[in-house]
Protein backbone atom coordinates (compact mmCIF):
# COMPACT_ATOMS: atom_id res chain seq x y z
CA UNK A 1 0.00 0.00 0.00
CA UNK A 2 2.45 2.33 0.81
CA UNK A 3 4.71 2.16 -2.31
CA UNK A 4 1.22 2.78 -3.92
CA UNK A 5 1.04 6.00 -1.96
CA UNK A 6 4.14 7.04 -2.81
CA UNK A 7 3.61 6.94 -6.41
CA UNK A 8 0.31 8.87 -6.75
CA UNK A 9 2.14 11.33 -4.64
CA UNK A 10 5.39 11.60 -6.95
CA UNK A 11 2.40 11.90 -9.97
CA UNK A 12 1.02 14.53 -7.84
CA UNK A 13 4.08 16.25 -7.04
CA UNK A 14 5.14 16.23 -11.20
CA UNK A 15 2.18 17.43 -12.06
CA UNK A 16 2.09 20.78 -9.98
CA UNK A 17 5.31 20.81 -10.94
CA UNK A 18 4.91 21.12 -14.96
CA UNK A 19 1.78 23.31 -14.36
CA UNK A 20 3.81 26.06 -12.20
CA UNK A 21 6.77 25.69 -14.68
CA UNK A 22 4.52 26.35 -17.30
CA UNK A 23 2.76 29.38 -15.83
CA UNK A 24 6.35 30.97 -15.00
CA UNK A 25 7.16 30.43 -18.80
CA UNK A 26 4.05 32.29 -19.95
CA UNK A 27 4.08 35.00 -22.55
CA UNK A 28 2.00 37.91 -21.48
CA UNK A 29 0.27 40.51 -24.10
CA UNK A 30 0.04 44.32 -24.17
CA UNK A 31 -2.29 46.10 -25.95
CA UNK A 32 -1.59 49.87 -26.51
CA UNK A 33 -4.54 52.29 -27.93
CA UNK A 34 -2.84 55.44 -28.56
CA UNK A 35 0.09 53.64 -30.48
CA UNK A 36 -2.68 50.97 -32.03
CA UNK A 37 0.33 48.40 -31.03
CA UNK A 38 -0.20 44.99 -29.68
CA UNK A 39 2.96 43.51 -27.93
CA UNK A 40 4.10 40.18 -26.59
CA UNK A 41 6.52 39.90 -23.61
CA UNK A 42 8.56 37.20 -21.85
CA UNK A 43 8.12 36.33 -18.06
CA UNK A 44 10.70 38.72 -17.55
CA UNK A 45 9.17 41.67 -19.29
CA UNK A 46 11.78 42.22 -22.25
CA UNK A 47 9.68 42.28 -25.32
CA UNK A 48 9.94 40.02 -27.80
CA UNK A 49 7.74 41.50 -31.06
CA UNK A 50 5.08 43.78 -31.51
CA UNK A 51 2.09 43.84 -34.49
CA UNK A 52 -0.21 47.02 -35.70
CA UNK A 53 -3.67 46.47 -34.53
CA UNK A 54 -7.07 48.56 -34.65
CA UNK A 55 -9.46 49.07 -32.00
CA UNK A 56 -12.65 50.26 -31.84
CA UNK A 57 -14.03 53.74 -33.48
CA UNK A 58 -15.81 54.16 -30.68
CA UNK A 59 -13.49 54.73 -28.31
CA UNK A 60 -12.96 53.02 -24.73
CA UNK A 61 -15.38 51.21 -22.46
CA UNK A 62 -17.19 48.52 -21.62
CA UNK A 63 -21.01 49.67 -21.93
CA UNK A 64 -23.59 46.59 -24.06
CA UNK A 65 -23.80 47.75 -27.02
CA UNK A 66 -21.63 50.29 -27.01
CA UNK A 67 -19.01 48.50 -29.54
CA UNK A 68 -15.83 50.31 -27.52
CA UNK A 69 -13.10 48.65 -26.53
CA UNK A 70 -12.60 47.62 -22.78
CA UNK A 71 -9.28 48.55 -20.68
CA UNK A 72 -7.68 46.44 -17.62
CA UNK A 73 -6.45 42.62 -17.61
CA UNK A 74 -7.68 40.11 -19.72
CA UNK A 75 -6.78 36.28 -19.75
CA UNK A 76 -6.73 34.41 -23.24
CA UNK A 77 -10.39 32.39 -22.31
CA UNK A 78 -9.86 30.25 -25.35
CA UNK A 79 -8.16 29.44 -28.56
CA UNK A 80 -10.43 29.19 -31.94
CA UNK A 81 -9.42 28.82 -35.77
CA UNK A 82 -6.36 26.07 -35.90
CA UNK A 83 -5.48 24.85 -38.98
CA UNK A 84 -7.81 27.22 -40.43
CA UNK A 85 -6.88 29.07 -44.25
CA UNK A 86 -5.99 32.62 -44.07
CA UNK A 87 -9.28 34.27 -44.88
CA UNK A 88 -11.28 31.90 -43.07
CA UNK A 89 -14.57 34.06 -42.24
CA UNK A 90 -16.37 32.80 -38.51
CA UNK A 91 -19.84 33.54 -37.58
CA UNK A 92 -20.40 32.90 -33.63
CA UNK A 93 -17.20 31.33 -33.38
CA UNK A 94 -18.01 28.59 -36.29
CA UNK A 95 -16.43 28.33 -40.00
CA UNK A 96 -19.23 29.67 -42.41
CA UNK A 97 -16.80 28.14 -45.34
CA UNK A 98 -16.16 31.34 -46.77
CA UNK A 99 -13.00 32.63 -47.48
CA UNK A 100 -12.48 36.45 -48.12
CA UNK A 101 -9.58 37.78 -49.92
CA UNK A 102 -7.42 40.46 -47.98
CA UNK A 103 -8.58 43.88 -48.24
CA UNK A 104 -11.88 42.53 -50.17
CA UNK A 105 -14.51 45.34 -50.73
CA UNK A 106 -17.58 45.94 -49.06
CA UNK A 107 -16.78 43.06 -46.42
CA UNK A 108 -15.49 43.22 -42.86
CA UNK A 109 -15.81 39.61 -40.67
CA UNK A 110 -13.86 37.99 -38.58
CA UNK A 111 -11.20 35.96 -40.23
CA UNK A 112 -8.41 33.51 -39.90
CA UNK A 113 -7.97 33.26 -35.97
CA UNK A 114 -9.86 34.24 -32.91
CA UNK A 115 -8.29 34.94 -29.16
CA UNK A 116 -11.30 35.15 -26.61
CA UNK A 117 -10.76 37.33 -24.07
CA UNK A 118 -12.21 36.96 -20.29
CA UNK A 119 -12.07 39.78 -18.42
CA UNK A 120 -10.41 40.01 -14.78
CA UNK A 121 -11.94 42.83 -13.19
CA UNK A 122 -15.07 44.59 -12.71
CA UNK A 123 -14.49 47.47 -15.11
CA UNK A 124 -13.88 44.89 -17.79
CA UNK A 125 -16.28 41.97 -16.46
CA UNK A 126 -18.90 42.19 -18.97
CA UNK A 127 -16.25 41.44 -21.85
CA UNK A 128 -16.73 37.30 -22.39
CA UNK A 129 -20.29 37.68 -22.80
CA UNK A 130 -19.51 41.00 -25.28
CA UNK A 131 -17.69 38.51 -27.09
CA UNK A 132 -14.13 40.73 -27.27
CA UNK A 133 -11.65 39.15 -29.19
CA UNK A 134 -8.24 39.67 -31.16
CA UNK A 135 -8.98 38.23 -34.38
CA UNK A 136 -7.93 38.54 -38.07
CA UNK A 137 -9.66 41.29 -40.16
CA UNK A 138 -9.51 41.71 -44.09
CA UNK A 139 -9.49 45.00 -43.72
CA UNK A 140 -5.59 45.11 -43.49
CA UNK A 141 -5.15 48.98 -45.30
CA UNK A 142 -6.82 50.16 -42.04
CA UNK A 143 -4.58 48.59 -39.51
CA UNK A 144 -3.35 51.47 -36.89
CA UNK A 145 -6.63 53.57 -37.56
CA UNK A 146 -9.11 52.95 -34.62
CA UNK A 147 -11.91 51.27 -36.89
CA UNK A 148 -12.97 48.02 -35.27
CA UNK A 149 -16.44 47.88 -33.55
CA UNK A 150 -14.85 46.65 -29.88
CA UNK A 151 -12.43 43.92 -30.69
CA UNK A 152 -8.63 44.02 -31.19
CA UNK A 153 -7.88 43.38 -35.46
CA UNK A 154 -4.98 41.81 -36.55
CA UNK A 155 -3.50 41.20 -40.10
CA UNK A 156 -3.92 37.28 -40.60
CA UNK A 157 -0.58 36.52 -41.22
CA UNK A 158 -0.03 38.29 -37.47
CA UNK A 159 -2.83 36.88 -35.94
CA UNK A 160 -1.79 33.18 -36.80
CA UNK A 161 1.95 33.68 -35.43
CA UNK A 162 0.38 35.11 -32.05
CA UNK A 163 -2.53 32.39 -31.75
CA UNK A 164 0.72 30.30 -32.14
CA UNK A 165 2.99 32.17 -29.34
CA UNK A 166 0.66 32.33 -26.60
CA UNK A 167 -1.43 29.95 -24.96
CA UNK A 168 -5.04 29.82 -23.23
CA UNK A 169 -4.92 31.57 -20.02
CA UNK A 170 -2.62 33.88 -21.32
CA UNK A 171 -2.69 36.99 -19.56
CA UNK A 172 -3.27 40.20 -21.38
CA UNK A 173 -3.15 44.06 -20.40
CA UNK A 174 -5.19 47.00 -22.58
CA UNK A 175 -4.06 50.07 -21.76
CA UNK A 176 -4.77 53.79 -22.76
CA UNK A 177 -1.07 54.82 -22.65
CA UNK A 178 2.12 54.18 -24.86
CA UNK A 179 4.46 51.50 -24.01
CA UNK A 180 7.77 51.92 -22.84
CA UNK A 181 10.84 49.39 -23.31
CA UNK A 182 10.62 48.76 -19.42
CA UNK A 183 6.85 48.35 -19.39
CA UNK A 184 6.14 45.15 -18.77
CA UNK A 185 9.64 44.82 -16.55
CA UNK A 186 8.90 47.32 -13.95
CA UNK A 187 5.07 46.18 -13.76
CA UNK A 188 6.27 42.80 -13.15
CA UNK A 189 9.09 43.93 -10.07
CA UNK A 190 7.28 45.17 -6.75
CA UNK A 191 7.49 48.35 -5.51
CA UNK A 192 9.86 48.65 -2.71
CA UNK A 193 8.75 49.14 0.61
CA UNK A 194 9.83 52.26 2.83
CA UNK A 195 11.17 51.60 5.94
CA UNK A 196 8.85 52.83 8.60
CA UNK A 197 10.73 54.67 11.40
CA UNK A 198 9.90 53.05 14.84
CA UNK A 199 9.13 55.86 17.55
CA UNK A 200 12.14 56.38 19.94
CA UNK A 201 11.40 55.63 24.23
CA UNK A 202 10.33 58.54 26.23
CA UNK A 203 13.06 60.12 27.62
CA UNK A 204 13.84 59.63 31.57
CA UNK A 205 12.86 62.88 33.20
CA UNK A 206 14.59 64.07 36.42
CA UNK A 207 12.77 64.23 39.33
CA UNK A 208 11.14 67.75 40.03
CA UNK A 209 13.53 70.33 42.08
CA UNK A 210 13.23 73.80 43.07
CA UNK A 211 15.93 74.51 40.19
CA UNK A 212 14.06 72.18 37.32
CA UNK A 213 10.88 71.63 36.59
CA UNK A 214 11.76 70.89 32.47
CA UNK A 215 10.87 67.16 31.47
CA UNK A 216 12.23 65.67 27.59
CA UNK A 217 9.72 64.06 25.29
CA UNK A 218 10.72 61.56 21.95
CA UNK A 219 8.42 61.89 19.03
CA UNK A 220 7.84 59.50 16.31
CA UNK A 221 8.07 59.73 12.50
CA UNK A 222 5.70 57.62 9.96
CA UNK A 223 6.62 56.11 6.77
CA UNK A 224 3.88 55.20 4.14
CA UNK A 225 3.91 51.30 2.45
CA UNK A 226 3.17 51.49 -1.50
CA UNK A 227 1.16 48.56 -3.04
CA UNK A 228 2.87 45.84 -5.73
CA UNK A 229 1.15 45.77 -8.93
CA UNK A 230 1.99 42.81 -11.06
CA UNK A 231 1.28 41.85 -15.02
CA UNK A 232 1.38 38.03 -13.94
CA UNK A 233 -0.33 35.25 -15.75
CA UNK A 234 -3.55 34.38 -14.56
CA UNK A 235 -5.61 30.89 -14.56
CA UNK A 236 -4.97 28.39 -16.56
CA UNK A 237 -7.58 26.12 -19.10
CA UNK A 238 -9.78 27.09 -22.09
CA UNK A 239 -13.07 28.11 -21.81
CA UNK A 240 -16.13 27.64 -23.92
CA UNK A 241 -18.96 30.53 -23.45
CA UNK A 242 -22.48 30.23 -25.69
CA UNK A 243 -22.67 32.85 -27.90
CA UNK A 244 -25.49 34.96 -28.68
CA UNK A 245 -26.93 33.93 -32.52
CA UNK A 246 -26.58 36.69 -34.15
CA UNK A 247 -27.66 37.55 -38.21
CA UNK A 248 -24.91 38.12 -41.04
CA UNK A 249 -26.60 41.89 -41.03
CA UNK A 250 -25.70 42.68 -37.41
CA UNK A 251 -22.35 43.29 -35.69
CA UNK A 252 -20.21 40.03 -34.49
CA UNK A 253 -19.15 41.59 -31.89
CA UNK A 254 -21.32 42.97 -28.72
CA UNK A 255 -24.99 42.91 -28.19
CA UNK A 256 -26.87 43.30 -31.11
CA UNK A 257 -27.94 46.81 -30.66
CA UNK A 258 -26.93 50.15 -32.20
CA UNK A 259 -25.13 52.51 -30.63
CA UNK A 260 -27.02 55.11 -28.53
CA UNK A 261 -28.10 58.16 -30.47
CA UNK A 262 -26.73 61.73 -28.93
CA UNK A 263 -29.33 64.50 -28.16
CA UNK A 264 -30.14 66.37 -31.27
CA UNK A 265 -28.60 68.91 -32.43
CA UNK A 266 -27.73 70.87 -35.49
CA UNK A 267 -25.19 69.58 -37.65
CA UNK A 268 -24.21 66.41 -35.97
CA UNK A 269 -21.93 64.14 -37.70
CA UNK A 270 -23.26 60.59 -37.97
CA UNK A 271 -20.71 57.78 -37.07
CA UNK A 272 -20.90 55.58 -40.52
CA UNK A 273 -19.76 51.87 -40.96
CA UNK A 274 -21.22 48.68 -42.67
CA UNK A 275 -22.83 45.58 -40.51
CA UNK A 276 -21.06 42.71 -39.62
CA UNK A 277 -18.25 43.80 -38.32
CA UNK A 278 -16.00 43.55 -35.16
Amino acid sequence: MRPRLLTLFLQITSLFVASSAFAENRLSIVVSIPEQRLYVFNPSGEEITKYKISTSKFGIGNSSGSYSTPLGRFEVASKIGSGAVIGTVFKNCSRTGEIVAVNARGRDPIVTRILCLRGLEAQNASAFGRRIYIHGTPDEAHLGQKVSYGCIRMRSSDIIALYETVESGASVEIVNERVGSSFAKARRQPIPLPMVASAPAPAKTKPKTAEATTASTGTASSGTVAAAKYLGSTGMGESTGKSKALSLSEPLIGEPETPKSTPKKKSVASTTGGKGRS
